[in-house]
């Protein structure tokens, strides 16, 4: 097996885990437990699962420096952030809308290098931008042919999270420039642990719960974050990243169709084509500029 198909293999892996795990998670809010609390077990628990991980055989990579901690502390708020907005825009809509919104992120990044960072509006970008904001106008108010109200608190988590997750990207460029991912992801982790001990201790949060709970929250800590975080920067030293974040949009596909199968989940016809406009604006974001170099480059 050659390289780049390894490497797509462990990112279709990655996004496989990813996708159902929204599912399991919308599971877990359906019986009524709040998603808060599910993002504070669910990072708590990881972070445990890798330190524990790297201690026993990577140890070095748990050596930071403090001005590295301070970095990586950052990320972590952010992580923390993400997650828990995350969460309750599924918890407040559908697995589906949940998702598309949060992977506006490319977008988000795309308007700020472009807004603050003064780089050039590409064709490639003003067609993303176009295609993204038509894309969420349809997505976020196209409900109405299925008679789903629009929740306005779960709209805007999606975009909070989404506005999270551009920023863990950008400025988590600068840390795994220094650190490792492994170190990275696990400090990242057990910093949003920490920020969540101050909203609901352990010795409360984990009290009473029953054993269908413990069980999917040890599905999310497992097979929704170390299995397809580790299968995802394995895949990252096949392939470049352009064709990791397009590969990667195939967690949106694996979380719809997973949450149409298990919990009946529809999107309408206007949601279906706002869905489409935003992954074509990611896959021109990460494509078209890169595609258009190699053209020039070979003329």
């Amino acid at each position: 097996m050659d390289n780049k198909t390894k490497g797509a293999l462990l990112i279709i892996g990655a996004a496989f885990f990813w996708g159902i795990s929204g599912t399991v998670a919308k599971m877990i809010f359906n019986t009524d437990i709040d998603p808060i609390e599910v993002s504070n077990m669910r990072i708590s628990l990881a972070a445990v699962i890798c330190i524990i991980y790297l201690a026993m055989g990577k140890s070095s990579l748990l050596q930071v420096s403090s001005t590295g901690l301070k970095r990586i502390a950052i990320l972590g708020i952010s992580m923390a952030l993400m997650q828990g907005s995350y969460y309750y825009a599924i918890a407040r809509l559908n697995v589906s809308l949940a998702i598309f919104i949060q992977y506006l992120s490319p977008v988000i990044i795309t308007a700020y290098c472009t807004v603050v960072l003064k780089e050039k509006m590409t064709m490639s970008r003003g067609a993303a931008l176009v295609f993204a904001m038509i894309g969420s106008y349809f997505i976020i108010f196209g409900g109405g042919d299925l008679g789903v109200e629009l929740n306005i608190d779960g709209v805007a988590a999606g975009l909070i999270s989404a506005l999270c997750s551009a920023f863990y990207i950008i400025y988590g460029q600068k840390c795994t420039g220094q650190y490792n991912p492994w170190t990275v992801l696990t400090f990242g982790m057990a910093t949003g642990a920490f920020i969540y001990m101050f909203i609901c201790p352990p010795w409360i949060l984990w009290a009473g719960r029953t054993s269908a709970e413990l069980l999917f929250v040890g599905y999310l800590a497992v097979f929704g974050t170390v299995v397809p975080f580790t299968l995802y920067l394995n895949g990252f030293r096949y392939l470049a990243p352009a064709a990791v974040n397009i590969i990667g949009m195939s967690e949106t596909v694996i979380a719809s169709i997973s949450a149409y199968v298990i919990l009946g989940e529809l999107l309408s016809a206007k949601q279906i084509i706002g869905a489409v406009l935003i992954v074509l604006a990611v896959i021109t974001i990460q494509s078209f500029d890169y595609i258009m170099e190699l053209i020039r480059g070979k003329i």
